[in-house]
């Protein structure tokens, strides 16, 4: 099993690759962003818009609580 916050080798090659994973993920979000803005931009918007709604909505439930 893996120990966090101890150094290790395994431990900084897992997070490497978890960072690269959200870098790419990220990378290709602004991507089709882009090329959606250029195609469709309101109904680009709209999407953003309810993405952040929902994003803001899960965030703030007190259902973990």
């Amino acid at each position: 099993m893996l120990k966090t916050g101890d150094g290790s080798g395994m431990d900084d090659a897992i997070r490497f690759r978890i960072d690269a994973i959200l870098w790419l993920s990220a990378f290709t979000a602004l991507l089709v962003l882009s090329i959606a803005f250029r195609i469709a931009p309101q109904m680009t918007v709209g999407i953003v818009m309810l993405a952040l709604l929902v994003a803001f909505a899960v965030g703030t439930s007190d259902s973990d609580r």
